[in-house]
C-alpha cells in the first residue's frame, strides 16, 4: 500500500513537471499586458453582435447607413469589469468608435453590459461621448446632426 502511494505521488509530480513545462512556465505571471490586450480584444469580438445592434440603434436617426465596429481597431477598448471569481454576473464597459466607409470614425461610444453565467448578455447603459465631423464626400449620408 505504501509503496502504491509513493508511486502515485511520483506519478502526480512528474504530471505536474510535465504541465508547467508544457505551457512554458517562467515564473512570472501568466497574464502579461500583451494578454491582457488580447483578452480584452477576446471579450469585445465576443460581443461585437451585442455591440453593433447597439451601435445601429443609436446612429439610425442621424446617419443612413449603419456605422460598423470592430474590435481589431487600436481605439476599441474595455474601459472596466466589475464582478469577482465568486460572481454570477460581470458588468463590461467598453468604449469604441463606429465608422463609415473607409475607417472613417463617427463618434465615440461608451457601452455597458451585464453578462450573466448562462451567458446572456444585456446592454445596460449606451452613452454617445463625442462626435466626429464626417468629410464633405460622405455628407449626404446625414439624416440630421449627431448629438
Amino acid at each position: 500500500m505504501k509503496k502504491l502511494l509513493s508511486t502515485a505521488l511520483v506519478l502526480v509530480i512528474v504530471a505536474a513537471g510535465v504541465t508547467v513545462y508544457a505551457l512554458g512556465y517562467t515564473g512570472k505571471s501568466p497574464v502579461s499586458s500583451d494578454d491582457s490586450e488580447r483578452l480584452d480584444k477576446i471579450v469585445i469580438t465576443l460581443l461585437i453582435p451585442k455591440i453593433q445592434k447597439s451601435v445601429d440603434d443609436f446612429y439610425e436617426p442621424y446617419i443612413s447607413i449603419e456605422p460598423t465596429v470592430a474590435a481589431y481597431l487600436g481605439d476599441s477598448k474595455i474601459t472596466s469589469i466589475v464582478g469577482d471569481a465568486g460572481s454570477s454576473i460581470y458588468t463590461v464597459t467598453v468604449e469604441l468608435e463606429p465608422y463609415v466607409g473607409p475607417h472613417i470614425s463617427v463618434g465615440r461610444d461608451k457601452m455597458t453590459f451585464e453578462i450573466s453565467a448562462d451567458g446572456t448578455v444585456n446592454m445596460k447603459k449606451y452613452e454617445h461621448l463625442k462626435s466626429y465631423d464626417l468629410p464633405q464626400n460622405l455628407q449626404s449620408l446625414i439624416k440630421k446632426p449627431l448629438p
